[in-house]
């Protein structure tokens, strides 16, 4: 598709290394607002504004997430030298060539998020095109407060989530930046796991309980397994941890091991872990109790996120055991009074 036929509604996010947009496709960009103009859109092809325009009222069918990743050899960096300009563009088209690769091979499961295209502008800037996903569990927590989510919700949540990691693992694809604000919603309840960024494709001959090294990402340290705390290795039971401190949010309303440097993210994850004295289940049990009351804190959802935070990456469970835990034993009754297709592979 033309870039041109990308109509910027507004900002929807910004992060390290890209913006999100809101775009209409040139089709539907007559629809916008249902009659409310959108004020100073622009087309994504002329790179010319900041994404902040805003409008309303927008067919959902028409409407398409634009990651953009950041003109990296702007301002300053561009009058040093010819060199350095062709350095930093061709770093953020790496970013996108390895983002673009992934989804396009991720992209069929129910539970990942729908990739459109991926095109450098005439300005050079490369660009991302996803399915756009109007609600963000990040934002819902928020708004819940504590407490979190219901537990039937924890568990559908929970299932499709490790129904996407699954999936990933099974292509040899590690997500590395698991967290609420990664996962998106449908109106149907549908999940969809988005934002590539710092996925990377693993070795082809390692194991689902096997590590390597892996250059290390900019990610959120809550949420980040022990041995890329250290930066020692990386692999499928990475995202196992990052699956375990989720739930755990989910279920809770507020974040597990919320660190507030490496530092202190690394102490507390030890803490956990293996300091004196060592007792994770009852740690998990105090951290859901204090929202959710002992009485609605299941057993089963307990035992599932001890072994998905254990220390050693080897002793986590594969995403295939996750989703044959007894904890999800009654999970095809729930799916069955929703419109979420019961997909686990």
């Amino acid at each position: 598709m033309d870039p041109q036929q990308y109509t910027v509604a507004r900002l929807l996010g910004s992060g390290s290394s890209a913006s999100v947009l809101l775009c209409a496709t040139e089709e539907a960009s007559s629809e916008i607002g249902s009659g409310q103009q959108v004020e100073e859109s622009h087309k994504i092809g002329t790179d010319s504004g900041d994404g902040s325009a805003s409008g309303s009222g927008y067919g959902s069918k028409r409407l398409v997430a634009v990651k953009r990743y950041h003109d990296l050899y702007k301002g300053d960096l561009i009058r040093i030298s010819a060199l350095m300009q062709y350095r930093f563009k061709t770093q953020g088209i790496r970013l996108l060539h390895r983002e673009a690769s992934i989804l396009y091979v991720a992209h069929t499961h129910p539970n990942v998020v729908g990739l459109v295209e991926a095109f450098v502008s005439d300005g050079g800037r490369p660009h991302l095109v996803t399915q756009y996903v109007p609600r963000c569990l990040a934002s819902e927590l928020r708004a819940l407060g504590p407490g979190g989510l219901s537990c039937d919700e924890v568990k559908l949540m929970a299932w499709q989530l490790a129904s996407a990691i699954k999936h990933l693992h099974c292509k040899k694809i590690v997500h590395r930046d698991i967290k609420p604000a990664n996962l998106l919603l449908e109106e149907s309840g549908l999940l969809k796991l988005c934002d590539f960024g710092s996925a990377s494709f693993l070795n082809p001959s390692l194991g689902p309980q096997d590590s390597e090294p892996l250059p290390m990402e900019k990610v959120s340290r809550w949420y980040l397994a022990p041995e890329l705390l250290t930066g020692t290795c990386c692999g499928c039971p990475a995202d196992v941890w990052s699956f375990g401190c989720t739930v755990a949010e989910l279920a809770s309303g507020r974040p597990l091991l919320p660190g507030s440097s490496d530092v202190d993210q690394l102490l507390r994850v030890m803490r956990f872990c293996c300091l004196p004295p060592y007792d994770p289940y009852s740690y998990l049990q105090c951290s859901l109790s204090v929202t959710k009351g002992p009485a609605r804190v299941s057993p089963q959802l307990l035992s599932l996120l001890e072994a998905c935070l254990r220390l050693e990456p080897r002793d986590r469970p594969t995403a295939d055991q996750i989703l044959s835990h007894a904890y999800f034993s009654d999970v095809q009754d729930l799916l069955a009074g929703t419109d979420i297709v019961g997909r686990d592979s």
